[in-house]
């Protein structure tokens, strides 16, 4: 109890605790931080931090190998390695795109190796949930884990629990704070603040975040901005604010047939879009975890790398049914997608639940397909667009998935009959005008921009089909013809 307590002061002393006002990654602003990454610049802590941990191992069930979730827990769990003589394993962050394309680096025996997961930090568990999941894709038992400060939140232990795993605590956060306030690190205010929050259950959602713009730094609205302010709905201005910012209007239809596959692809080119468009549906899952699991990875992703999510479910029913379909188990698509595609054919009542959600509506005008109806019916587009500013839904209506021009056009010209601008989404967009046997037609991407009038071209068979190694060549290629061309139709510098 003595070491721990002399831990928790030295984990203050250093600043791996902090107490103030920290904006999260979820926009919440906690009273209390914590930061263990700064351990590794202490020898004598992290030395510290091993004998306690090795302590708790030794009181634990044999294990065969011990694994340290990334990146902070990496040199805690090679520490104990070396001075117990147990073997180590690796979980990648990311696959592999070359060689063997491991996710678990060691040697081990299906089905018969044990390992026991170090962790740094416990918020909702995920991070450990998600080891353990790719250690048992692997066939590697795992049933425990150690972490060295648990935030407590009930969550985590029952993420953990569902799971089948076994968490020991060596701090936890009602125990850290008594000791902070009794060595007078913190005060009594302090100590409250931090407990008012955590019973409140405060922590990072799993939801879709906020997406992020870009602003002019000089004060002056430029070309970029008054082109933004045309469009009707602040969700269409966000994705314009980040196309200009990324120089992409590039979107990934991310036709993929794993989840694995989908993460793996928007690791290597999130820096390349605007958006990445799903078919959730048409991904694999073995359980619920792994849906949990992916639809995490997802936000993180579009976080990190700045793009909008577009699930492509195309809606097409009454409102009552569509709002089950957005918000049910499993998928729970109003909770991680920015934008979804919608068909018209229902009418307008069908946009109210889209509204309540707020989400992002992408309309299908038209698709890409040989014979397709809209394309081929009269004033489909036309009234598309009607149905839109006479319900007055112009707030949540991001675009259309569209051929050509429905209604006025950012850069001036199009089919005009409308005060407001909408964005155009044209899918089928290759380097190459070609088709293929199934009626998929494609046009390049100048045609797409400065003939058709698209704003966002989609594109997915073009940079998936050419290779794991290749990806981001080629998601580059069609991002810098994409913006190319879109400048010259803005008349942008």
């Amino acid at each position: 109890m003595a070491k721990v307590s002399e831990l928790i002061l030295s984990l203050f002393d250093v600043g791996a605790v902090k107490f103030g006002s920290f904006k999260l990654k979820s926009g919440i602003q906690s009273p209390i931080y914590f930061d263990l990454r700064v351990i590794i610049s202490h020898p004598k802590l992290m030395q510290t931090i091993c004998e306690i941990l090795e302590e708790v191992v030794g009181g634990l069930k044999a294990v065969d190998v011990i694994c340290g979730v990334p990146y902070t827990a990496l040199p805690l769990a090679t520490i104990i390695s070396v001075r117990k003589n147990i073997p180590m394993v690796i979980k990648r962050r990311e696959q592999k795109l070359y060689g063997t394309g491991k996710m678990i680096e060691g040697e081990y025996t299906e089905g018969q190796t044990k390992c026991l997961i170090l962790e740094d930090v416990v918020t909702t568990g995920s991070s450990i949930v998600e080891t353990t999941l790719a250690l048992r894709s692997h066939g590697i038992l795992v049933d425990e884990a150690i972490v060295v400060l648990n935030r407590n939140y009930p969550a985590a232990d029952e993420n953990l629990k569902k799971n089948g795993i076994s968490l020991t605590s060596v701090v936890k956060v009602d125990q850290l704070l008594d000791v902070l306030l009794n060595g007078d690190r913190i005060t009594l205010k302090q100590k409250v603040e931090v407990e008012k929050f955590l019973a409140e259950g405060q922590t990072i959602p799993e939801a879709v975040q906020p997406l992020k713009t870009e602003q002019n730094g000089d004060g002056e609205e430029g070309i970029e901005s008054s082109l933004s302010k045309k469009l009707s709905s602040p969700k269409s201005q966000k994705l314009f604010d980040i196309i200009i910012s990324k120089q992409s209007n590039l979107c990934l239809s991310a036709d993929c047939e794993t989840w694995q596959e989908l993460i793996s692809i928007g690791e290597v080119v999130g820096s390349k879009i605007c958006a990445m468009k799903t078919h959730v549906d048409a991904l694999s899952f073995q359980d619920p975890n792994e849906i949990a699991l992916f639809k995490r990875k997802l936000a993180e992703l579009a976080s990190e790398h700045n793009f909008v999510i577009i699930e492509d479910r195309k809606f097409a029913d009454i409102g009552s049914t569509v709002m089950k379909q957005l918000t049910a188990a499993p998928f729970s698509i109003s909770e991680w997608a920015h934008f979804v595609t919608v068909h018209s054919i229902p009418g307008p009542g069908m946009l109210k639940a889209f509204k309540e959600k707020d989400k992002g509506v992408i309309l299908i005008a038209e698709m890409s397909s040989v014979g397709n109806l809209p394309s081929i019916l009269p004033d489909y587009k036309k009234k598309t667009l009607e149905m839109v500013e006479e319900s007055g839904n112009e707030d949540i209506v991001v675009g259309f998935v569209s051929q050509s021009r429905v209604g006025s056009s950012l850069g001036g010209k199009g089919g005009g009959g409308s005060a407001t601008c909408f964005l155009q989404f044209t899918p089928g967009v290759s380097l190459h005008s070609t088709g293929d046997a199934l009626g998929q037609q494609y046009v390049t991407v100048r045609n797409a921009i400065l003939e058709r009038d698209a704003d966002v071209i989609i594109v997915g068979r073009g940079i998936l089909q050419q290779g794991r190694e290749k990806w981001v060549e080629a998601a580059e290629q069609y991002r810098k013809e994409g913006w190319e061309a879109l400048k010259e139709k803005l008349q942008l510098k």
